[in-house]
């Protein structure tokens, strides 16, 4: 049984989204008055403008091509007992939980004997990059798209699947959708789940058989890690799009801007910059120059 569900999370401290318009509207240059004090300025050139940008979409999960997101730490899960012990059990079983870490090995020389002070002193920097261990409210959005090549549930060799998800104590069963004798369904729906990180981490999708009579039956589900998705440098909590716009189809989804994306990216390697200058940007000894296509009240 394979199970190809689609799934686009966007998790957000706070969210704000504006898709007005399904095309692109005319850039305007300058602000209205009487938003001065509301709304930053937002000057858009006209040229260098493309006339159609674009955000790749990938068809399988994206585990399968960045990897388990597990750059930032190391999950280990932990079973009852020891290795040798209850050997006509299975894993299942045994299994008890999760253990979230890394372990590092360093090799000391006379020279490092001031680093027995300071365990995060010098070059060894062990907690550079590790987020605080503190818990962090988000809030989640789901969007299951379509399902391909579902187990048949009924005598017709059909089903008639709809959605349910958990996290944490939060079941949604999305039952009153379902979609009737359909193998590969176009589902086209969102959810929203408030979670706080870490206790609620382990986000499960599970398509069940609709059934009048009788218990409705499991054809499959699939996990997803949302915790390591949040923490990760490749930043899977959000699609980017290739360029930025304020409006339109491809409005900018992401509550971090780009230049604010980039300031965080140069905090974390201990980069100098960025410096932002019209149609340059600096950071460190490298001057990167384009056109300047927006720009707020600080010439950013």
């Amino acid at each position: 049984l394979q199970l190809y569900i689609y799934i686009y999370i966007y998790i957000y401290i706070y969210i704000y989204v504006n898709v007005s318009h399904l095309f692109p509207v005319a850039p305007v240059i300058g602000q209205q008055d009487g938003d001065k004090k509301k709304k930053p300025i937002l000057k858009v050139s006209q040229e260098g403008v493309s006339k159609l940008a674009t955000l790749q979409l990938y068809d399988k999960e994206l585990e399968s091509e960045f990897g388990p997101f597990d750059d930032w730490v190391n999950t280990f899960e932990l079973f009852r007992g020891k290795a040798n012990d209850d050997v006509g059990r299975s894993n299942e079983e045994r299994f008890v939980g999760k253990f979230k870490g890394r372990f590092c090995l360093y090799k000391l020389t006379e020279e490092d004997d001031e680093w027995e002070e300071s365990p995060d002193s010098g070059q060894f920097k062990i907690t550079r990059g590790i987020p605080p261990n503190t818990s962090v409210k988000v809030l989640i959005r789901v969007y299951v798209v379509s399902a391909s090549n579902l187990h048949p549930a009924d005598t017709d060799g059909k089903s008639d699947p709809y959605i349910v998800l958990r996290l944490g104590k939060t079941e949604i069963k999305d039952r009153d959708n379902y979609i009737p004798k359909q193998l590969n369904p176009v589902f086209g729906r969102s959810f929203e789940i408030q979670a706080t990180f870490p206790k609620d981490s382990l986000l499960t999708t599970l398509i069940y058989d609709h059934d009048t009579v009788g218990t409705d039956d499991l054809i499959g589900e699939t996990w997803i890690d949302l915790e390591n998705r949040f923490y990760s440098r490749h930043r899977a909590t959000c699609g980017l799009p290739t360029e930025y716009s304020i409006d339109g189809y491809n409005a900018w989804r992401d509550s971090t801007k780009p230049s604010e994306l980039l300031t965080k990216l140069c905090k974390e390697n201990r980069l100098d910059g960025p410096y932002f200058r019209p149609g340059r940007i600096t950071i460190g000894d490298n001057v990167f120059t384009g056109k300047t296509l927006f720009m707020d009240e600080e010439g950013i």
